[in-house]
């Protein structure tokens, strides 16, 4: 159990330090209030912050276990004890109301009894693209970490004006202007916010409300997601992803 929760907190601390500042007992840092962090956290907790965003993207204790002031966490539930962290700790992460923004995805126990629980971010009902937390709990449930990376303030109409099959067409053609007689297959499409700032490591305070649509060709090895802006149509972003990705299922 020691060597995998080690190797975690090893994990996460690069995970931060790839785009945030790492501290430990630093008294002030711009967007942070380092002092009540430290207030709640105990000495010397364990770090790193967003450069861009000025919010946490990891949080330990130095003894492994970060305060709640609750009582015997044994009687709650693992889902419970990560509410009651975002409720303490919360806000050094950009969450303002973990119950609305916040969907629990996933719940992993380890044979030793750590419990990983991942939350994803949405607004409104809305996911957030690339906005996700997780919290990790020692085998009495007490909290040893939560790292991740969210998008704070999301201020954005949630009500496209473009149709999912406009949406769709947008995509196929910018597949055609690039790859040409070339025909994908659709993977998947949904509603999505996203912030470009969480895609590229950046300062971004836009965010947009996009139809998030997946095309894909195993013969030509070719797959695609493409960003398009839900209220006039146009490419807001696109990426390519990996062929290996996608489930026999899917290219049926």
């Amino acid at each position: 159990m020691k060597g995998k929760h080690s190797n975690f907190l090893i994990f996460a601390a690069l995970f931060g330090l790839s785009f945030s500042l790492f501290g430990v007992g630093t008294t002030f840092s711009a967007g942070v209030d380092i002092q009540s962090l430290q207030e709640k956290a105990g000495e010397n907790p364990r770090y790193s912050i967003d450069k861009n965003t000025q919010k946490l993207t990891f949080l330990c204790a130095a003894e492994g276990k970060l305060p709640l002031e609750t009582g015997d966490l044994k009687t709650f539930t693992p889902q419970r004890v990560a509410r009651k962290f975002f409720k303490v700790y919360g806000s050094y992460f950009g969450i303002r109301k973990s119950r609305k923004d916040l969907q629990m995805v996933e719940q992993k126990e380890e044979s030793s009894g750590m419990v990983h629980i991942r939350y994803a971010q949405q607004h409104k009902g809305v996911k957030v693209f690339g906005g996700e937390i997780m919290v990790h709990l020692n085998s009495d449930y007490s909290v040893s970490s939560a790292n991740g990376r969210l998008v704070p303030r999301v201020k954005v109409n949630i009500h496209p004006k473009i149709s999912k099959g406009a949406a769709e067409k947008a995509a196929r053609e910018l597949w055609q202007s690039e790859f040409g007689t070339d025909d994908p297959q659709m993977q998947a499409i949904e509603l999505a916010i996203l912030n470009k700032g969480i895609l590229e490591n950046k300062k971004d305070e836009r965010d947009y409300l996009v139809w998030k649509i997946n095309l894909a060709n195993r013969e030509t090895f070719r797959h695609k997601t493409y960003f398009i802006n839900a209220r006039n149509g146009k490419l807001v972003y696109q990426r390519v992803d990996a062929i290996s990705s996608l489930g026999k299922k899917n290219m049926k």
